[in-house]
């Protein structure tokens, strides 16, 4: 690389193989010195001194012939949680395993030259990048080298840039890959960010993580006292929702009949529009830049516009305009749908110049497992040798806590998840299983692919007072629709002391067999739904109602003394 400053030419050569040279390896006459560090010269020992004649400083050397940059995996939003007081890069759904192992079994060490970044996703991508330049300096620092290459998906795209593009960017990324990242935003995350929404009420999510977020963002709203899902990300606030909504124009205003111009009556982005300024998209031509995108065969797969109408409802959702029928039981809730991954829509992934760009058949949460083989040869140069499958998770059992209890789960077949009461430590005996550990205020624990049968759910007290625990199971069935399982623990927790209740797992279905059923308050419930034009929002609660009373019809016929009790109940159901 020739640097012109001043009149002068500085001359580096950094990352190459410098050898069979009969003479000299590199000749050097006059003043002033050149930089031949991080160079291979034909043996592991370095360079030969009587090969080189001059002021040239190759003070470092790589020791391997086949060396390469290491590579730091950094996940998109919700793609890393806490675990024994640190982070973890996706361990519920494993989005980035294969990714991760396609890389280790093919000549990369992880922690040696392969690294991961997970980091607080809730926060703002400006805030991480500097973390991110901190993880770089780690790497650079632990390999001896002085550049790296970046795997980055969905936000994790859009907190690299900020890095490079920002002005303590150091020049030490060498090649950069993202996988379906919102270059301008995505009209989905409106729906988050204006109306606490992660998806329509009656619509069936695209898949199971984003059935698990809804879920999720409602337990951590919960647990740290917000009133629901927009009042923790307006007022925490979650600074990467706000970071991911689209700078173009995706409102459409009914009352008007014509789309709205960014930004007027918008949410505005403020750290999209920075980061797209032509002077520092220029940043990125430094970099080996290629740009990975899914464009699923389905031509209507992602949210590409919102018809939004004013709000009435008078409680601070719905600012810049609620979706036309948003709630309604039928229609397409105001969201029309175009081309993309089904997360990110395919003008906003592609609106970035790159020196290559991919277009997959892939959705947006499999980019990162099903590109792994084409990630590694743009990386290297080559395809991998070995290869290796993760199943998919078809199901997931979810246990979200609600102290003052501690819990372990016992698996049908004998084999423990959660805490270890006699030590302390976090048991991980099921497979594929994440625990989040005890000492978070969001203890929660997951199950992959749970098996049929018993599962003992064991608690001990952590202070005094009632306790709840909620139990769901999703599963997704082959057409992509995914179905909602729940039960509930409920109970009164004494500091040290244990309890067991027993969830049992029936293919799609879970039941608490110490559920507490009150059928008279279940049917007044019920009977509550006087109208034919109920939400499908109100018809889901509804069936889990209708359900619970099933369950506890279903145990009681296992039981044959308690003939009265199964008769009464038989008639009330009826």
């Amino acid at each position: 690389t020739l640097f012109r400053s001043q009149g002068f030419v500085q001359i580096k050569v950094n990352r190459s193989k410098i050898k069979n040279n009969e003479e000299y390896d590199v000749y050097k006459s006059g003043s002033g010195s050149i930089d031949f560090r991080y160079n291979w010269w034909g043996s592991a020992s370095g360079p030969d001194s009587g090969k080189i004649y001059g002021n040239i400083n190759y003070s470092n050397w790589t020791g391997e012939e086949n060396f390469h940059d290491p590579v730091i995996i950094v996940p998109g939003i919700m793609g890393s949680w806490e675990w024994i007081g640190g982070k973890k890069i996706d361990p519920i759904f494993r989005t980035y395993e294969r990714l991760k192992e396609i890389f280790n079994i093919n000549d990369y060490d992880l922690g040696q030259d392969l690294f991961t970044f997970p980091y607080q996703w809730r926060d703002s991508n400006i805030q991480n990048a500097q973390l991110l330049k901190d993880k770089i300096d780690e790497v650079k620092q632990a390999t001896n080298w002085p550049k790296v290459d970046l795997l980055v998906h969905s936000m994790g795209g859009l907190l690299a840039r900020e890095y490079v593009e920002s002005n303590y960017y150091q020049n030490d990324i060498d090649q950069l890959v993202t996988l379906g990242t919102p270059h301008k935003g995505s009209p989905k995350s409106y729906l988050i960010w204006d109306g606490g929404s992660v998806h329509p009420p009656s619509v069936n999510p695209l898949d199971i993580p984003e059935e698990f977020m809804s879920l999720y963002f409602s337990f951590e709203a919960k647990k740290n006292g917000y009133a629901n899902i927009f009042d923790y990300v307006q007022n925490r606030p979650m600074e990467s929702v706000r970071e991911l909504l689209p700078t173009y124009d995706y409102l459409f205003d009914i009352s008007s009949n014509s789309m709205r111009n960014y930004p007027n009556d918008y949410p505005t982005n403020p750290f999209l529009e920075n980061l797209n300024l032509a002077e520092n998209i220029e940043k990125l031509k430094d970099i080996e830049f290629t740009n990975i995108i899914g464009k699923l065969d389905n031509a209507e797969s992602t949210i590409t516009k919102i018809r939004v109408e004013d709000y009435a409802g008078g409680d601070g959702l719905w600012e810049h305009g609620y979706p036309e029928n948003y709630d309604s039981l039928f229609g397409d809730h105001g969201l029309d749908l175009g081309e993309g991954d089904g997360t990110v829509p395919l003008v906003s992934a592609q609106s970035i110049d790159s020196d290559t760009q991919i277009i997959t058949d892939i959705k947006h949460t499999d980019l990162p497992s099903d590109t792994a083989e084409v990630v590694y040869e743009i990386i290297t140069g080559d395809y991998p040798q070995n290869t290796v499958n993760y199943a998919k998770i078809a199901k997931i059992l979810l246990f979200f806590v609600y102290s003052p209890v501690d819990i372990q789960v016992i698996a049908p077949d004998g084999q423990r998840a959660g805490k270890n009461f006699e030590t302390g430590e976090i048991l991980d005996e099921i497979e594929g299983a994440f625990y989040t550990g005890s000492d978070t205020n969001m203890e929660f624990l997951t199950i992959p692919n749970p098996q049929d049968g018993e599962y003992k759910i064991l608690t001990q007290g952590t202070g005094e007072g009632e306790y709840r625990i909620e139990v769901s199971q999703l599963t997704e069935n082959e057409s992509g629709e995914v179905y909602e399982s729940e039960a509930e623990i409920n109970g009164a927790a004494t500091e040290g002391q244990e309890e067991e209740t027993i969830i049992e797992v029936q293919g799609d279905e879970i039941i608490a067999q110490n559920e507490d059923i009150n059928i008279d308050s279940i049917i007044d419930e019920v009977r509550g739904y006087g109208s034919d034009m109920i939400t499908k929002k109100e018809k889901k609660h509804l069936l889990n109602k209708l359900k619970r009373i099933q369950r506890y019809f279903n145990r009681l016929e296992k039981i044959e003394e308690n003939e009265k009790i199964k008769d009464k109940a038989k008639k009330r159901i009826v």
